[in-house]
């Protein structure tokens, strides 16, 4: 018992810190079975709506409530007895058998893309010219001259020589000329061009692409001693030690990337080797030497490099941190099913 300030302390056996019990041994025994208990309890609760909703619906509800709670803090986990891991799956062994409850089920999605564009053009073009010049020349000419000329000369001549003479002679002379000259000339001139030009084009482009995806996931019911692995493996869930070591993974990744806080940064190391050799840009990590597997094997220290350097290339070598999750999870699954 302790005193701290006229206060008695008693100290326990386990703590709890933002969610997760931590007990004197780090086994996390009791945090573990509180963890299976809550979660057999959503389970139940979801089993009995489990005919009313839909497998989108219900695969929903599982994440929400269970695979949540398996994923919640579960770094810490890393370690742990193989009896307490083995719980933890029971959870998620019977999650997946709550999910998949029909005998069969087959579930499958077909995507069909049509685009059919037709294009059609048609063009029809007309030129009707009409040319019509008509020219009418007329021309008349009329030409009149009347002359009348009218002399009259009346000549007297008298001679008186004992004989009287008288003389007269009297001239009238008359002419009238008419000259009349009409001439008429007419020249009509008609032309009409007709032309018409017709040019009709009909183009026609008809593409017709289809896509059809087909998604096809079949369950088969699993009672109670039947093996679950080809669920999991169906449903594409990684089983509860993978899921561990998928998260410890990933805050090495970050943490190498300046992404993750800066006490996880300073707790790993890159290798450098004492001589040149050719694992010197491979992208391993350095791991410290352990006094005792079963405390110091757990640190984050020792674990992260250790399965850091397990990892093929193609994943480490990994440019973002989606196509490492998504590299680490294939290459994760395969480890866990075969295949």
């Amino acid at each position: 018992m302790l005193n701290l300030a006229d206060f008695s302390a008693t100290p326990g056996s386990a703590a709890k810190n933002l969610g997760v019990i931590i007990d004197s041994d780090l086994a996390f025994d009791k945090h573990i079975s509180n963890v299976t208990r809550t979660a057999f309890l959503h389970l139940r609760n979801i089993a009995k709506l489990r005919n009313a909703l839909s497998l989108h619906d219900a695969e929903k509800l599982v994440h929400a409530f269970i695979t949540s709670r398996l994923d919640y803090c579960n770094a810490l986990l890393s370690g742990c007895s193989c009896s307490n891991l083995n719980k933890l799956q029971l959870v998620q062994n019977a999650a997946a058998r709550v999910l998949t409850k029909t005998r069969t089920f087959t579930k499958t999605r077909t995507f069909t893309k049509t685009r059919k564009l037709t294009k059609t053009r048609k063009c029809t073009k007309t030129r009707t010219f009409t040319k019509t010049r008509t020219f009418t020349k007329t021309r008349t000419f009329t030409k009149t001259r009347t002359f009348t000329k009218t002399r009259k000369c009346t000549k007297t001549r008298t001679f008186t020589k004992t004989r009287t003479f008288t003389k007269t002679r009297t001239f009238t002379k008359t002419r009238k000329c008419t000259k009349t000259r009409t001439f008429t000339k007419t020249r009509t001139f008609t032309k009409t061009r007709n032309f018409t030009k017709t040019r009709t084009f009909t183009k026609t482009r008809t593409f017709t692409k289809t896509r059809t995806f087909t998604k096809t996931r079949t369950f088969t019911k699993t009672r109670k001693f039947d093996h679950i692995s080809p669920v999991l493996s169906a449903l594409y869930w990684l089983p509860v030690k993978f899921r561990i070591d998928y998260k410890i993974l990933l805050l090495t990744d970050k943490a190498l990337y300046g992404l993750a806080p800066e006490y996880l940064r300073d707790l790993i190391s890159c290798y450098e080797p004492p001589r040149l050799l050719r694992s010197q840009g491979a992208g391993l990590l350095a791991v410290p030497k352990i006094q005792r597997s079963s405390a110091g094997g757990r640190a984050f220290s020792y674990k992260a490099p250790q399965l850091w350097n397990n990892l093929p290339e193609y994943v480490r070598d990994s440019d973002t941190v989606s196509i490492f999750k998504s590299r680490l999870k294939t290459y994760l699954f395969s480890l866990a099913f075969g295949n």
